[in-house]
């Protein structure tokens, strides 16, 4: 639709060009008037130019934008999640700050090695990935 827009307005700006051209050859004119129907053709011969552009670039297909979201989970997550599960699951409870406690304290090595971090800070961690990946 948008590119019949911008064809039609550089059509009416081609006609009007071709015009004021014809009327600039007019011997009955004066120099200034026909420097004045020269620059009105310069100027609609440019309206030529950027419509056509823009009908072009109406054409174009636009790649989707870059939102910086990932497309589906990172192995780092899955293995988070599941060693997560299993501590729920041991432990027999779904309350987050007990996940988390359990995790720090009694798989230290392994939270270590996931989230780069150790005590109070890992259990930060622990409990904002939680909160963040719904478990």
């Amino acid at each position: 639709m948008m590119k019949q827009k911008h064809l039609a307005l550089a059509q009416e700006c081609e006609r009007l060009a071709r015009q004021s051209e014809k009327q600039m050859w007019n011997p009955e004119l004066t120099a200034e008037q026909k420097s004045d129907f020269q620059d009105q053709a310069k100027a609609y011969w440019q309206m030529v130019s950027h419509w056509m552009k823009a009908a072009l670039r109406a054409e174009e297909v636009r790649p989707t934008k870059f939102t910086g979201a990932p497309k589906g989970e990172r192995k780092a997550t899955t293995e988070k999640r599941d060693f997560l599960n299993s501590v729920s699951a041991k432990i027999g409870t779904q309350k987050h700050a007990a996940i988390a406690s359990e995790a720090v304290q009694s798989h230290a090595s392994q939270v270590r090695k996931m989230w780069q971090a150790q005590g109070k800070t890992a259990e930060a961690k622990i409990l904002s990935f939680l909160k963040n990946n719904g478990l």
